[in-house]
C-alpha cells in the first residue's frame, strides 16, 4: 500500500511539473510576441514551494497569493509581475529582476535578494524581516509600512525609495545610498547607517534611537522631530549639515549651541 501511495505521489509531482512547464512555455511566447501568441501565466494561489524557477521568464505573470516559499528564482525576470500576498519566505531571488513588480503584503522573510533589481517595486506592508538586499537596487521602490527588522541592505541603492512608517529596527544600511529617500515616521532604532548616504533624505519624526552613524552623510537631510537620543558615532559636524537639526530630540553632547526640544 505504501509503495502504491508513493508511486501516486511521484506521478502527481511529475504531472504538476509538466503542467508548469507548459504554462511557462506559453507565457514566454506571450512575452516575446508582445501578447500576440501564447498566454499570460496565471499562477495565482498556486503551490510552487521549493520550485526550481531560476532564470525563468515570469515578466508580468500573475502570482497573487502563490506559495513560492523556498523557491529558487535566482536570476529570474519578474518585472511587472503581480506577487501581492505571495509567500516568498526563504526564496532565492539573488540577481532577480523585479522592476515594477507588485509585492504588497507579500511574505519575503529571510529571502535572498542580493544584487537584485527591485527598482519601482511596490512592497507596501510587505514582511521583509531578516531579508538580504546587499547590493540590490530599490530605487524609487515603495516600502511604506513594510517590516524590515534585521534586514541587510548594505550597499543597496535606495535612492528616492519610500520607507514611510516602515519598521527597520536593527536593519543594516552600511554604505547604502538613501539620497532623497523618505523615512518619515519610520522606526529605525538601532539601525546601522555607517557610511550611508542620507543626503536630502526625509527623516521627520523618525525614531533613530541608538542608531549608528559612523561616517554617514547627512547633508540636507530633514530631521525635524526625529529622535536621535543615544545615537552612536554621530559628530556635531555631521549633524549640523542636516536641515532642521535644531528641532531633533538629541543628547546634550549634540547640543551644538542650540536648545534641545523637550522630548514627548
Amino acid at each position: 500500500m505504501a509503495e502504491t501511495t508513493q508511486g501516486g505521489d511521484a506521478r502527481s509531482r511529475t504531472n504538476a511539473a509538466a503542467r508548469l512547464d507548459k504554462i511557462l512555455a506559453a507565457h514566454e511566447s506571450w512575452v516575446n510576441s508582445g501578447g500576440r501568441r501564447g498566454r499570460r501565466a496565471d499562477l495565482s494561489a498556486a503551490n510552487l514551494a521549493e520550485a526550481d524557477l531560476k532564470e525563468g521568464n515570469l515578466r508580468q505573470a500573475r502570482c497573487h497569493g502563490a506559495d513560492l516559499s523556498g523557491a529558487d528564482l535566482s536570476g529570474a525576470d519578474l518585472s511587472g509581475a503581480t506577487l501581492s500576498e505571495a509567500n516568498l519566505r526563504g526564496a532565492k531571488l539573488a540577481k532577480a529582476t523585479l522592476r515594477g513588480a507588485e509585492l504588497g503584503r507579500a511574505d519575503l522573510r529571510g529571502a535572498d535578494l542580493r544584487g537584485g533589481d527591485c527598482s519601482g517595486a511596490q512592497l507596501v506592508n510587505a514582511k521583509l524581516n531578516d531579508a538580504h538586499f546587499e547590493g540590490a537596487i530599490l530605487e524609487e521602490a515603495d516600502l511604506k509600512g513594510a517590516n524590515l527588522e534585521g534586514a541587510d541592505l548594505s550597499g543597496a541603492n535606495l535612492r528616492r525609495a519610500s520607507f514611510h512608517a516602515a519598521f527597520l529596527r536593527g536593519a543594516v544600511l552600511d554604505g547604502a545610498d538613501l539620497e532623497e529617500a523618505t523615512l518619515i515616521d519610520a522606526d529605525l532604532q538601532g539601525a546601522n547607517f555607517a557610511r550611508a548616504n542620507l543626503r536630502g533624505a526625509g527623516l521627520l519624526a523618525a525614531d533613530l534611537k541608538e542608531a549608528m552613524f559612523a561616517a554617514a552623510n547627512l547633508e540636507g537631510a530633514y530631521l525635524r522631530g526625529a529622535d536621535l537620543r543615544g545615537v552612536k558615532m554621530l559628530t556635531s559636524d555631521q549633524l549640523t549639515q542636516a536641515e532642521d537639526w535644531q528641532e531633533a530630540y538629541r543628547d546634550k553632547a549634540l547640543r551644538c549651541g542650540a536648545s534641545i526640544p523637550k522630548a514627548p
